[in-house]
């Protein structure tokens, strides 16, 4: 199976989606343009460099951070993407209407038609958006299965990562089987 790696936005996060690779999967860490640099994250040129991927890379696995899954959502509006299930950390849903660099999040049309079997992996206490304010945000959207883990940060560690997201992933390495 393929995954697709989208990290959270700041550069400090380079380590975590590296973290991913070597664990039997064909992995595709995706690094953001603005990483280094003063600048902000752009949904736009993000999601161009997604449409240039090879393929085979728009139907895999996606395992999101923050951010990343944010544009995950927006990638599959847009239909740049069409991930056959994906597992994010952290999703930021108290980001809704802020500005990135070029647009307006407006979450709730990217949610639209989302249809995406997703896993969501949420501190309780995340200082972004709590597990209760996740849970609440996505209730009308039955394709999210939001799980609690203790903490009181926005980081989220690659093996918790690991181990919860690959477990989910399993349901989907099935289908890859003839």
């Amino acid at each position: 199976m393929k995954i697709l790696i989208l990290p959270g936005a700041s550069d400090s996060n380079k380590a975590w989606a590296d973290a991913f690779v070597n664990q039997g999967y064909e992995v595709h860490s995706f690094y953001y343009d603005h990483w280094g640099k003063e600048k902000m994250f752009d949904f736009s040129s993000e999601s161009k460099k997604l449409s240039n991927l090879d393929g085979s890379w728009k139907n895999c696995f996606v395992v999101a951070k923050s951010i990343g899954s944010l544009l995950t959502v927006y990638a599959v509006h847009n239909k740049i993407i069409s991930p056959i299930g994906a597992t994010f950390m952290g999703f930021p849903s108290n980001l809704d209407g802020e500005k990135d660099a070029a647009l307006t999040i407006n979450l709730k049309k990217w949610l639209s038609d989302y249809l995406v079997d997703t896993h969501i992996i949420q501190n309780e206490h995340d200082p972004v958006t709590s597990f209760n304010e996740a849970r609440e945000y996505l209730k009308e959207f039955k394709v999210f299965r939001v799980e609690k883990i203790p903490g009181d940060t926005h980081k989220y560690p690659p093996e918790i990562c690991l181990e919860k997201g690959l477990r989910f992933m399993s349901r989907f390495r099935k289908q890859d089987k003839p």
